[in-house]
Parts: C-alpha cells; sequence; structure tokens
C-alpha cells in the first residue's frame, strides 16, 4: 500500500455525544436494567425497591466513567452489592444479559444529531480522510454495531475501538497513534473532535493534534483539561466543516 504524503492530515472524531445523542437515551436504559436487576432478586427472595435501584445504577455509571470502567457486567455487580449490602452468587450470563439489554435500549433510543451526516459528506466530497475512534462499550463487539447501525461507517477510512482494538482507552496516546497507521498520516497534521475534554483532550494533544470540543458548555469540566483548541457549541455544527477544512490546510502549509 502506497503510503500518503506526510503533509496529507485526517479529521478524526469521536463517536458518543459528538455524534450521537446516546446520553438521553441511557435514562431508559437504566429503567431497563433496573427492571431485570429487580426481577432477578425477586426471584431470589429479597425484596424490591425501584427507585433505589435507579439512584444505584445511576451512581455507579457515572463513577465507573470517571475511573473509565467500561464493563458494564461489573457496574451491575456492583450494584447489586451495595443495594443488598452484601456479594451474592450471579451468573455471567445474567450479568452479560443486563449489559445486553442496556446496551440494546441505548442503540434503539439513540440519535444521529442534526447536520453530522451532512458535514461528514461534505468532508467525503472535499476528499479528506476521516477517521472514528470511540472507547469499548465494555462488551465485545457492541460499540461496532452501534456504529454499524447508526448508518455512520461508510463515511470513515478506518475506525479504532479503543480497549478492543487497542489494549488502552482514550485519554492514552495508543488509539491515537493507532488510528494514525491505519489512515497513513501523522498526528501532527490532523485534528480530533470529541465532546469530553477530560478523555478527547490530552491524548491527541500528546501527539500534536489539533483539538475541537462540541457541547452546550465546558463550566462542568475541570480547567486542567480545557487546554483544546478549538471550542464549538452544538448548535453551530453546520460550521464543524469550514473549521476543519481551515484547520487542515494551516497544518499542510
Amino acid at each position: 500500500m502506497t503510503k500518503r504524503k506526510q503533509k496529507e492530515g485526517a479529521a478524526i472524531f469521536d463517536f458518543d455525544g459528538t455524534l450521537i445523542d446516546s446520553f438521553t437515551p441511557r435514562n431508559f436504559a437504566h429503567v431497563k436494567v433496573c427492571e431485570f436487576l429487580l426481577r432477578y432478586i425477586r426471584d431470589k427472595g429479597y425484596k424490591t425497591n425501584k427507585k433505589l435501584m435507579l439512584e444505584l445504577i445511576s451512581k455507579i455509571e457515572k463513577e465507573m466513567n470517571e475511573k473509565k470502567i467500561y464493563n458494564r457486567n461489573f457496574w451491575w455487580r456492583e450494584v447489586l452489592k451495595r443495594y443488598l449490602g452484601k456479594v451474592i452468587q450471579i451468573s455471567l450470563s445474567v450479568l452479560t444479559e443486563a449489559s445486553f439489554n442496556y446496551w440494546e435500549t441505548v442503540k434503539n433510543k439513540s440519535l444521529v444529531y442534526p447536520e453530522v451526516k451532512d458535514v461528514l459528506h461534505s468532508l467525503k466530497q472535499k476528499g479528506i480522510i476521516l477517521g472514528l475512534i470511540s472507547d469499548t462499550d465494555g462488551l465485545n463487539g457492541m460499540k461496532l454495531r452501534r456504529i454499524t447501525e447508526s448508518g455512520l461507517q461508510e463515511f470513515f477510512d478506518a475506525i479504532v475501538i479503543a480497549g478492543e482494538d487497542t489494549s488502552e482507552v482514550k485519554p492514552s496516546t495508543q488509539p491515537f497513534i493507532r488510528i494514525c497507521e491505519l489512515l497513513e498520516v501523522i498526528p501532527e497534521n490532523c485534528v480530533f473532535v470529541g465532546d469530553n475534554p477530560e478523555v478527547d483532550i490530552l491524548g491527541p494533544k500528546e501527539l500534536g493534534m489539533k483539538t475541537i470540543i462540541i457541547g452546550d458548555n465546558l463550566t462542568h469540566f475541570q480547567r486542567k483539561t480545557l487546554c483544546l483548541d478549538y471550542f464549538l457549541e452544538r448548535g453551530k455544527l453546520e460550521k464543524l466543516e469550514e473549521l476543519i477544512s481551515k484547520i487542515l490546510r494551516e497544518n499542510g502549509e
């Protein structure tokens, strides 16, 4: 395979929260898992409290995401341990079924953000190389399935599922190095587009990539993570194509 010119760069995207709204559906997924776990412990003779279970699921999701623990099976063990006040035996198949219910709900209710497909199509029309990096869902193959069923896979020249295609997840530089290898570009000529400064900035910046964060605001992120190059309000996504083109032109000069 012929190596690309060194001055050629790429636009690399995050998936969840950047291209699709997969966070609004999390509440529906919490309810689905809650009902599943309550049925399980009810059959074991334990009392059920839906409000308490939902509160624990939400709390533990926040804790685990902060620790970058994405295996939902581990989450549900912790939920049950705190709910019951003790550890009980629960089979892997039951935990995996709970995780599958969670992700199926997220997948079925997730929506691609407005303007995203138009932006990606325009970038492709301009001949810009496109890559995608997304952390594993903790259920092998599920993230790629969600990407495929979103209808966005066709836009990308390469996709890396961090934690499956690489041993480390973001913000490690490992997945960013891997996507550059697959796209045959150098990091310094690339731009990474994400939504969470705490995982979408440090890795690419360490490699010399320019970074864009898309979101409503930055007020709830730690100041030390705010070393991004550009911030774009989600409601102005139509300006993303122009911004990416500008950055890549400047990188190639």
